[in-house]
């Protein structure tokens, strides 16, 4: 039984790629090489956690915080509007000097057209 790596929604772009990243907050994903469910409120599909690391929001650079909360019909243009897409899963905002989780996982072929 695989880990689960829940999206809220299906129609973020990085998901149609085979590799892909996700930044979260805390560290309870699985470890690399390990398999991982990713799932959105309409479909699941295996992965498996090609590499995974701890880094501080500032630390993470622009443009994969861009990729990161990129959806088909709104990409952030700027730092702070990826920021706010970020926090706005959780209940606090995260901050620039917050340790936080970045995910990379690789599927067999993606999810196709984007």
């Amino acid at each position: 039984m695989s880990s689960r790596l829940p999206f809220s929604h299906r129609n973020y772009l990085k998901l149609f790629h085979p590799l892909f990243c996700t930044i979260r907050r805390r560290d309870k994903y699985p470890d690399v090489g390990e398999s991982v469910t990713i799932s959105t409120p309409e479909e699941e599909y295996e992965g498996i956690v090609a590499f995974k690391l701890r880094k501080k929001l500032k630390d993470v650079p622009t443009d994969l915080l861009r990729y990161d909360t990129a959806r088909t019909d709104k990409i952030p243009e700027t730092r702070e509007e990826a920021k706010s897409v970020l926090s706005s899963f959780y209940r606090k905002s995260i901050e620039e000097d917050e340790e936080l989780t970045v995910i990379f996982c690789l599927t067999p072929e993606g999810r196709g057209e984007e």
